[in-house]
């Protein structure tokens, strides 16, 4: 199992769009290396829901319910989506800000690639992310 942060623009499509519709297509991303990370995807990875602009937040979970496929809204047929349904969301968002502060994140692909959207997590920060979202603090 593989470990992912998708980012969306929560004026766009929030959190609460996905817990309302349950599943959805997650496309219209145009990055080769976003594109890369979503034909990595397979059935049943976890992924945390970040949302960008002035929240910058991870806010909830979900995992993929269907592996990478051609874009539906791409008409060159060059571009991938994948199917992310919702499980719930996080007890307390773990924030850009408490991610910079933390040790383990300092070479993360998280902070590095900041405009990535669609983000490879390596189980150790998974994991501490998770925790973080249970306590809402920094170890």
């Amino acid at each position: 199992m593989q470990y992912w942060l998708l980012k969306t623009e929560p004026e766009t499509y929030s959190f609460s769009d996905l817990i309302r519709e349950g599943t959805t297509v997650w496309d219209g991303v145009r990055n080769h290396r976003a594109k890369a990370n979503l034909g990595r995807m397979r059935q049943g990875d976890q992924v945390l829901i970040y949302h960008t602009g002035k929240e910058r937040s991870a806010v909830g979970r979900g995992y993929i319910s269907k592996s990478a496929y051609l874009d539906p809204t791409d008409l060159t047929d060059t571009w991938l989506a994948v199917d992310v349904t919702a499980t719930g969301p996080l007890a307390f968002p773990v924030s850009l800000k408490t991610l910079r502060q933390h040790s383990a994140f300092v070479d993360s692909t998280l902070l590095t690639a900041p405009r990535l959207s669609v983000v490879p997590i390596p189980p150790p920060l998974w994991e501490e992310m998770l925790r973080m979202s249970e306590t809402g603090q920094i170890e």
